[in-house]
C-alpha cells in the first residue's frame, strides 16, 4: 500500500507538471461530486423525515391537565406530527405557557415521542361543564378533571359564574383582579391549613365554608392575620350552625370586630 500511495503521488505530481490545469479541474470535479452527493443524501433524509408520521404519543407528568390537552399544546396541528416537525421542535424548544413550569419532548422511536411535563401547581378549582377546571396562582387554567380534587379549594358563586364562557384550555382571567383575589384566597387557605374546601365568591367579597359554619372574611385583605384568627376561633363554634362575620376586620384596630350569627333552627 505504501508503494501504491507513493506511486499515486508521483503520478499526480507528474500529471500536474505535464498539465497543471487539468489536474486541478479533476480535483475540483471530485469536490463538486462530493457536495452533490451530500446534498442528495440530505434531501433524501429531509424528505423521509417529512413523510414519516408520529403514530404513538406518550404523555407523562400530568396530573390535572389531561393527555389530549397536553398534546394539543405541544403538537396542535396534524402537520406538527410529522417527524421533521418534531425534530424542529426538539431543537428549537416548545414555548411554555401558564399551564407548565417545564416541558420536554423526546423521540422514543422513529414514529413515537414522549412529552414530559411539570404542571404549574393548581391552587383552586371550579366546576365547569360537568368537570372541574383547575387554576394556578396567576388565574390561568392548568387542567381539568371529571371529578373534584378534595385537596384543592373549590371556588363558586357570582364571581365564578361570570367566567362560564371561557374557552378551555386557553389562558383566562390572568389579568382580572377579582379572579386573582379569589385564587389568592384559595392559596392562603391551603397555606394556613384552614379546614375548608369551599370558597364562595361574590364580587370581591369572600366566604369560607367550614362544616355548618360560614366565615365571611370580606375583602382579600389582611389574609394572613384573618386566617390565623379563623383557625384560633373555629374550635369555639364546632357543632354550631351560623355565620362568623369578619368583614369589618381592621388589623390596625386593637378592638377588632368579628361576631358569630347563629342560624335559626
Amino acid at each position: 500500500m505504501g508503494k501504491l500511495f507513493a506511486f499515486s503521488e508521483e503520478y499526480e505530481g507528474e500529471e500536474l507538471r505535464k498539465d497543471p490545469g487539468g489536474a486541478r479541474r479533476k480535483r475540483s470535479h471530485r469536490g463538486l461530486l462530493v457536495i452533490v452527493v451530500l446534498l442528495i443524501l440530505t434531501g433524501a433524509v429531509v424528505a423521509a423525515a417529512y413523510l414519516i408520521r408520529i403514530e404513538r404519543i406518550e404523555v407523562a407528568g400530568n396530573e390535572h391537565c389531561n393527555r389530549d390537552v397536553v398534546i394539543g399544546k405541544v403538537l396542535p396541528e396534524e402537520e406538527d406530527r410529522r417527524l421533521i416537525a418534531v425534530l424542529y421542535r426538539m431543537v428549537r424548544g416548545v414555548p411554555l405557557d401558564g399551564a407548565f413550569t417545564s416541558l420536554r419532548l423526546e423521540l422514543t422511536g422513529l414514529q413515537s415521542v414522549r412529552i414530559t411535563v411539570k404542571e404549574a401547581p393548581a391552587v383552586a378549582q371550579t366546576g365547569f361543564g360537568g368537570s372541574y377546571v383547575f387554576l394556578n396562582t396567576k388565574g390561568y387554567v392548568v387542567g381539568t378533571l371529571p371529578v373534584r380534587d378534595s385537596d384543592v379549594p373549590c371556588l363558586s358563586g357570582d364571581l365564578i359564574a361570570s367566567y362560564r364562557d371561557f374557552e378551555f384550555p386557553e389562558t383566562v382571567g390572568g389579568d382580572d383582579e377579582a379572579l386573582l383575589m379569589a385564587v389568592k384566597v384559595a392559596e392562603k387557605v391551603t397555606e394556613y391549613g384552614v379546614d375548608t374546601r369551599d370558597i364562595l365568591c361574590s364580587g370581591r367579597m369572600f366566604t369560607l365554608v367550614i362544616g355548618d359554619v360560614r366565615v365571611s372574611i370580606g375583602k382579600a385583605e389582611d389574609l394572613d392575620q384573618k386566617l390565623q384568627e379563623v383557625n384560633a376561633q373555629m374550635p369555639s363554634y364546632r357543632g354550631l350552625k351560623g355565620v362568623l362575620h369578619m368583614e369589618d376586620w381592621d388589623e390596625s384596630d386593637p378592638h377588632r370586630v368579628f361576631y358569630f350569627e347563629v342560624s335559626p333552627p
